[in-house]
């Protein structure tokens, strides 16, 4: 894959606007989503909130999934919860409680298609998949002990036919969509990374970078602005959250 982008002017600003979240997320139908304390907020791309819910007092939330932008959900690690909502952002059904329903200790989740879920159990450090009464349908074993590393998963991501797990001392192990393990992708980047059909990027320092969904020769670009506190990446847009606002950039071919 060739890439044609110009370094001077690689990013346009598009909009930025206040905010006080502590997370953020993009869809590809693009709208905004934020977390600040236990407010959940959707917004155009103007920063007019389109919906709220103030009603999430779970704790801390630890990450947004939108796999499903009809379905989105929210990760609070520390109380082992999941809050599922639908597009208005109201609550469907009640929040789920992973001991509760039998697992141990989810330290990640990531979606995946038809409603179902990704769960990394940190005591058994094994994937589990499970629908969405969460039954297990898929469960990989001790991957530490499989591929002979200590792997500590800060995403579970799924993209078409495979899953990308994040882990910053390793890079991004490759699943296929069965939990059989594929390969990993060595980058070193700064906790998150964002894939979608076409592109694997990273922020290291303040570098953004972007490659191909296999890895391979990653391209580097200096950030508009550093600073960052959270960001994501929906080709060709790149959402930055940092000192109290959300800003957008177009990148430019």
């Amino acid at each position: 894959m060739v890439f044609f982008f110009n370094i001077v002017s690689v990013f346009t600003a598009l909009f930025s606007f206040n905010s006080e979240a502590e997370h953020i997320k993009a869809d590809q139908l693009g709208y905004l989503y934020s977390i600040h304390e236990t407010t959940f907020s959707k917004t155009d791309t103007k920063g007019n909130i389109i919906f709220k819910n103030s009603s999430l007092d779970y704790g801390e939330a630890t990450s947004i999934d939108l796999t499903n932008p009809f379905q989105p959900f929210i990760f609070y690690k520390d109380q082992g919860k999941l809050a599922v909502l639908d597009n208005t952002l109201s609550l469907q059904g009640d929040v789920v409680d992973f001991f509760e329903k039998g697992y141990g200790n989810i330290e990640c989740v990531g979606g995946s298609r038809g409603d179902a879920f990704w769960l990394w159990d940190v005591n058994k450090t094994e994937l589990i998949k499970v629908d969405k009464q969460f039954n297990r349908l898929i469960s990989t074993g001790n991957l530490s002990l499989l591929l002979e590393k200590k792997i500590n998963p800060s995403q579970i991501i799924e993209r078409g036919n495979f899953l990308y797990i994040a882990d910053p001392s390793l890079g991004v192990l490759v699943f296929d969509i069965y939990g059989n393990y594929r390969n990993t992708i060595t980058i070193e980047f700064d906790g998150k990374i964002a894939v979608d059909d076409q592109y694997l990027t990273f922020i290291k320092g303040n570098s953004f970078y972007l490659s191909d969904i296999k890895g391979l020769s990653p391209h580097e670009f200096s950030l508009p602005i550093t600073a960052i506190e959270d960001w994501d990446f929906v080709y060709p847009n790149l959402y930055l959250l940092s000192q109290h606002q959300i800003l957008s950039y177009k990148m430019n071919p």
